[in-house]
């Protein structure tokens, strides 16, 4: 036996979302038998890498054997990964992960598996205000989501979420880290312009950003006209959703577009 730092996750609501602490735990040799000869998906990385690294599959059940988040170093370490030439390659499947949605990286570098966070995944409500909630489908209570949160998102999306802490009307605060299935792709509302800046405002006011419409588009409706537009990039804090105009229904008073 030997002695063996594991890392434990906690929530630290007031600075940094999460926390990780770490305590002395000895655990057996077992830990090392990791090794990039034992993944099982050997053969497939190596027919489509010239230099291949541990496939995804292995640095998850690597990370659930762990029970425990690691950085860089501490993972390629315990995958036995000897030499320096894969380092590249490991980074980017890492990295790749954590943009997928099957890992979560804290301000310090230390990857860890979504269920061993304290997370939540559900699907985010609109409101015509501007703000918005979390509807979880173990139907526990919903969260806020303030309008900062909501400028990342649109009504309908699946999310995944921390505990912000702050509360609103009695209500748990979440903050948004990462949109993990869009719900609305495509709107019908209005077209405007104004200031040369084309934009559609969705008919659905649980969808409270304007849809940027881009110059040169193939259907040119008129001010004002009722629009379906495909969503061609979603929302971010800097930057409103863009969309493509695909049709033109018609006038706001026409015949069934009351």
């Amino acid at each position: 036996m030997f002695a063996y730092k594991i890392n434990t996750i906690k929530m630290d609501i007031t600075t940094n979302p999460v926390q990780i602490t770490t305590k002395e735990r000895s655990i057996g040799p077992s830990m090392s038998k990791f090794h990039p000869e034992k993944d099982p998906h050997k053969k497939r990385e190596a027919e489509k890498y010239q230099n291949p690294v541990p496939s995804r599959e292995y640095i998850l059940d690597y990370l659930e054997k762990q029970k425990a988040p690691g950085d860089f170093s501490s993972i390629k370490k315990g995958l036995n990964l000897k030499t320096d030439d894969l380092d590249e390659g490991l980074s980017r499947r890492l990295f790749a992960m954590e943009r997928d949605g099957q890992l979560m990286r804290d301000r310090r570098g230390q990857f860890a598996l979504i269920n061993h966070l304290d997370l939540k995944q559900g699907r985010v409500e609109g409101h015509r205000d501007g703000f918005g909630f979390v509807i979880f489908d173990d139907k526990t209570e919903d969260w806020f989501l303030s309008s900062r949160q909501m400028a990342n998102t649109l009504h309908g999306d699946e999310v995944l979420v921390r505990l912000k802490g702050d509360s609103w009307k009695g209500k748990t605060e979440a903050a948004i880290i990462k949109v993990l299935k869009p719900g609305i792709e495509r709107v019908v509302g209005r077209y405007h312009v104004e200031s040369h800046t084309a934009f559609v405002v969705a008919d659905d006011n649980r969808i409270t950003q304007d849809i940027l419409i881009p110059p040169n588009q193939a259907l040119q409706p008129s001010e004002g006209q009722i629009v379906v537009a495909d969503i061609t990039k979603r929302p971010s804090r800097h930057q409103s959703p863009v969309g493509e105009i695909i049709e033109i229904l018609g006038d706001h008073m026409d015949p069934g577009m009351e």
